[in-house]
C-alpha cells in the first residue's frame, strides 16, 4: 500500500546526541545486564561493610573509637543511599 510506513524499531527511536537507537540489542543489552550485576554486587559489599562498622560502633567502649567509626561510616552510607 502506498503511503504506509512500516515500523522499524532500530531507526524509530534515536538518541539526539549520539544518533544511536534507544532500543538495546545484542551487546548493548549484555552490557546493561553486566552493569546492573556489578552495581548490585558493589552495593551488597558496601552494605556489608556498613553493617560491620555499625556493629563495631555499638560495641565500642571509648568515645574516640566511636568518633572514628562515625567518620569512616559516613562515606559508606552516602554510597549506599546513592548520594555520592
Amino acid at each position: 500500500m502506498p503511503g504506509i510506513a512500516f515500523f522499524n524499531p532500530k531507526s524509530a527511536i534515536r538518541n539526539p546526541q549520539s544518533g544511536k537507537s534507544a532500543i538495546k540489542v545484542g551487546k548493548e543489552f549484555e552490557m546493561d545486564i553486566a552493569t546492573k550485576l556489578i552495581t548490585g554486587i558493589y552495593l551488597c559489599l558496601v552494605a556489608y561493610v556498613c553493617v560491620i562498622m555499625i556493629w563495631n560502633l555499638a560495641r565500642a567502649k571509648s568515645w574516640e573509637k566511636e568518633v572514628l567509626y562515625l567518620i569512616v561510616l559516613v562515606p559508606f552510607l552516602l554510597r549506599l543511599f546513592w548520594l555520592k
